[in-house]
């Protein structure tokens, strides 16, 4: 096993180098490759984290599935994950910071679970008000969603199944 907390310790004089870096890289985000595809695009097909730091942190998340709401969330401030690329070769990746809570965050969207599963009971129940006005616009404007089951019912608590 690794030691995420060993890693990048030496980051002042790298940290001045990378922003020179992180500014040219900026510029071209938006640009195609020869192949029709962005260069920083990061593919992971059938990810799963192999190992996660011991330290948690918070973070105020949102999320394009549930316009207007947020909430804090803890998560691992480290992830070690596996996944194949989009030529199906395997391979590992260590992420920390804003990319490390991103991969869970999507992982969590292929797992059936929203951060705001994450969010403790209360919180959750002070926001059901706003995810059923959400729910009940979406049934109106996309009829494809009558069948679904209203008003929407509190998840179980994720984070308390982790801990038991």
């Amino acid at each position: 096993e690794e030691d995420f907390a060993d890693e990048n310790d030496d980051s002042d004089e790298d940290a001045d180098e990378n922003d020179d870096a992180d500014e040219d890289d900026v510029d071209n985000d938006d640009e195609l490759n020869d192949a029709g595809a962005y260069d920083d695009l990061l593919v992971f097909i059938n990810p799963e984290i192999i190992e996660e730091s011991a330290e948690d942190g918070p973070y105020d998340e949102g999320c394009l599935s549930i316009p207007d709401v947020r909430g804090e969330v803890y998560r691992p401030l480290r992830v070690k994950l596996r996944a194949m690329d989009e030529h199906m070769e395997p391979f590992e990746v260590q992420a920390e910071g804003l990319l490390a809570r991103v991969i869970q965050h999507e992982l969590d969207h292929l797992n059936g679970v929203l951060f705001v599963d994450h969010l403790p009971l209360m919180k959750r129940t002070l926001l059901a008000g706003d995810l059923n006005r959400l729910k009940k616009a979406s049934l109106d404007e996309l009829p494809s969603l009558e069948g679904m089951e209203y008003p929407i019912v509190l998840a179980q608590d994720v984070d308390a199944d982790v801990e038991a």
